[in-house]
Parts: C-alpha cells; structure tokens; sequence
C-alpha cells in the first residue's frame, strides 16, 4: 500500500536587517514629526491666537467689563446696524415679510411671461429675496449678465457651483422698492432683446400688475382704516 508523504513549505524569511530598519524608520518619523510640530506648528498657532484678539475673547470680555474693545470699534458699523434696526421697525416686521413675498411673486411672474424657467420648481420652496432663472439652451448667462452690466451699469447675480454660466439671479431683498424692482425687471428685459435671447415680451408688464393691485389692495386698507 502506497503511502503519500506530507511536506509543508514555510516562506522564506525576510532579511534580519530589515526589522531593526523598520523599527529605526519608525522612531525617526514620530520623533521628526512630533518635534517639528512643537518646534513649528503649536508656537505659530499660539502666536495667531495672540495676536489676533479675534480669536482670543478674554481681551473683548475684559475691555467689555468697562464699556472698551480691545482695539478700534467698527464705529461705521455699528451705527449702519443701530440705522437698519430702526428702519425695520418703522417699516414694521409684517410689511418687510409682505413686501419681500410682493417681489418675488412680481419676479416670478415677468419670468413666466418671457418664457424662462424658474431654478425653483416646487412653489413651497419659492424664495423671497433671490430669484434664479435658467437661460435657453445656447445663451450663456454669464455673457448676459456682462452686456447687462455695460449697458445698463446693473449687476445680475451669478449662476454658482454646477449653475455656472447656466443662471442669473435677480435679488429683490433688503431696502428695496417696487420701483426699483420694476427698474431692474426693465434692465432685464431690455438685456434679453439686446443679447438676441429666446423670450416673450411683457413681463415687465405682468410684474408692473401684480404690483399695482398690491398697491391697490394695501391703500384700499388704509383708507378703511382711516374710515
């Protein structure tokens, strides 16, 4: 009866040079790395947290117990917040929240009627401050957006990320009027013909609508109140 004999193979062992060299290699790089880090990085960030007051709130908290900033206050700016603050109250929360929505169903329709789409599609998520419209395919918007700039001194917001040279963005935000919005729907209108883009005339004119029955409506109010 044959018998099958079993042999096992082992792989041949490394070089005993290399794990010391590995062992070295190691320690070099931690101790390098370590000591560069406490030498370089950790004495420049302390220095930045110096120096730059900032980043460093126990200066403005200490100055703050005695009515002083650590360095020269932002005067201007304080004052342009003080300004805006009383500007809203005297407009009244309610109106700048009305009056917001007013623009941007205003902007929105003027799209409809020059045949552009809205970026936006679902209403709910419609904004009030930032309409952003696509250009027809074979327009670019940032070529737009630039003979707009030239010929009527108005800047266009830009498409960003992916939307680049796909979008502008009309902004109808902040202290801004009906008139103002009407001249910015103008400026638009007038650039879309001058650009040779595909669209339909009258938006203006739509805009211009729902802005007059709005006015309407609100002096309607008034003199029923006054009454």
């Amino acid at each position: 009866m044959a018998t099958r004999s079993t042999q096992t193979t082992t792989a041949p062992s490394a070089p005993s040079y290399v794990g010391p060299f590995i062992a070295v290699a190691t320690l070099y790089f931690v101790f390098g790395f370590v000591t560069n880090f406490n030498m370089g990085l950790v004495p420049y960030l302390k220095q930045i947290f110096q120096i730059h007051s900032f980043a460093n709130w126990q200066a403005m908290l200490a100055n703050n117990k005695n009515g002083f900033f650590p360095y020269t206050p932002a005067t201007n700016l304080l004052y342009g917040l003080r300004e805006s603050l009383a500007m809203l109250h005297e407009e009244g929360l309610e109106n700048v929240y009305a009056r917001h929505a007013r623009h941007g169903e205003a902007t929105r329709r003027a799209v409809k009627v020059w045949g552009l789409e809205n970026v936006c599609v679902s209403p709910e998520n419609y904004s009030s401050s930032v309409t952003a419209i696509f250009m027809p395919p074979g327009s670019n918007a940032d070529e737009f957006r630039k003979l707009v700039l030239e010929q009527f001194n108005m800047a266009l917001g830009s498409g960003l990320g992916r939307l680049a040279g796909k979008v502008f963005r009309i902004g109808h935000l902040g202290d801004f009027n009906d008139l103002m919005l009407a001249g910015t729907l103008s400026g638009v209108e007038m650039g879309l013909a001058l650009a040779g883009v595909k669209h339909s005339k009258g938006g203006v004119a739509a805009a211009l609508d729902h802005l007059t029955t709005a006015a309407q409506e609100a002096r309607g109010q008034l003199l029923h109140v006054a009454q």
